[in-house]
C-alpha cells in the first residue's frame, strides 16, 4: 500500500516513524519493492516502539546523491539529499518517546546532537509527540514548559520554521486523534529553513491511508533554477473570433 501511495501522490522522499524495523528488514524491503528504496535506521531493543526510515521513490531520484547519518539509533537520523548540483538538504528524521520524562531526555540529546555540526538547508520531519501551542491540540491547552523550550532551542539552533503554522496562521487541524476520552493533536510537522521556506507549497495534512493512527503531512519543493513561470496574458482564440454572434457583437461596438 505505501508504495501505491508514494507512486500515486508523486513523492520523492517520505520519512517515517515507529516502523519497530530491525536491521535485517532493510534489504527484504528493498527486494520486496524494487521502485523504492528502503533507508532504515533499526530499533535494537525488541520491546521498544521506535525506528525511524526514509523511503526514496526510486523513479524521482535518479542521478540524485545521498547519505544517510544514524545520530540516535530508531529515533533520529539525517538523510543529506543533493537534489542538483545547487540544491541541497539535510533531512532530520525524529521520532519522539510518549511519556514526558523519556521526552526530555531525548530532545536534551537533539539538542546536543544538532548542535554538533553545521547544516545544508536543514528540514526537520517527525513525529515529536508533543505541541508547541495549544492551538494545536484539541481539548486545547500547552505542553510542559521545560519539554516546549527545549524544542524551541532545537528549532532556533536549525533557524527552521513550522510550515504549516506559518501558511494557516489560526486554522485547527490535527494529525493524530485518539479516542474515550476524544483527544487531537499536530503532533506530526515539517520544519523547514527559511531559505527553503520560499521554495514551498502545498502544505498539506493528509489522510492516513489506513497505514496510521497518523495521518501523513506533506509539502512540496520546487528545485531552484527553474524559470518563473506567470499566468500569462490572456488572447481572444481564434475559433470565437468566427462565430457569427460575436462577429455581430463587434460590428455593434
Amino acid at each position: 500500500i505505501l508504495s501505491t501511495v508514494i507512486r500515486m501522490n508523486q513523492i520523492d522522499i517520505i520519512g517515517l516513524q515507529e516502523t519497530k524495523l530491525k536491521a535485517k528488514d532493510e534489504e527484504k524491503l528493498n527486494l520486496e519493492n524494487p521502485k523504492m528504496i528502503f533507508i532504515n535506521n533499526p530499533t535494537k531493543d525488541d520491546r521498544a516502539a521506535a525506528g525511524t526510515a526514509f523511503i526514496l521513490n526510486k523513479d524521482k531520484v535518479q542521478n540524485k546523491t545521498w547519505n544517510h547519518t544514524i545520530l540516535i539509533p530508531g529515533r533520529l537520523s539525517v538523510l543529506s539529499f543533493k537534489n542538483t548540483e545547487a540544491q541541497q538538504f539535510d533531512i532530520i528524521n525524529l521520532y519522539s518517546p510518549n511519556d514526558t520524562t523519556p521526552k526530555k531526555t531525548f530532545y536534551k540529546k537533539v539538542l546536543r546532537k544538532l548542535s554538533s555540526q553545521q547544516w545544508t538547508n536543514p528540514i526537520l520531519i517527525g513525529d515529536f509527540n508533543m505541541v508547541e501551542q495549544a492551538i494545536d491540540r484539541f481539548p486545547e491547552h500547552p505542553d510542559d514548559n521545560g519539554l516546549t523550550r527545549l524544542v524551541g532551542q532545537i528549532i532556533n539552533k536549525l533557524d527552521v520554521v513550522d510550515g504549516w503554522r506559518h501558511e494557516n496562521d489560526e486554522a485547527r487541524d490535527y494529525s493524530f486523534t485518539k479516542m474515550n476520552p476524544l483527544a487531537t493533536a499536530r503532533l506530526d510537522r515539517i520544519y523547514v529553513s527559511q531559505k527553503i521556506y520560499k521554495m514551498t507549497n502545498a502544505w498539506t495534512i493528509d489522510e492516513s491511508y489506513s497505514l496510521s493512527d497518523h495521518r501523513m503531512v506533506s509539502v512540496k519543493i520546487t528545485q531552484t533554477g527553474l524559470p518563473k513561470i506567470d499566468e500569462g496574458l490572456w488572447r481572444l482564440s481564434s475559433s470565437t473570433e468566427q462565430l457569427p454572434a460575436f462577429k455581430k457583437r463587434i460590428q455593434k461596438l
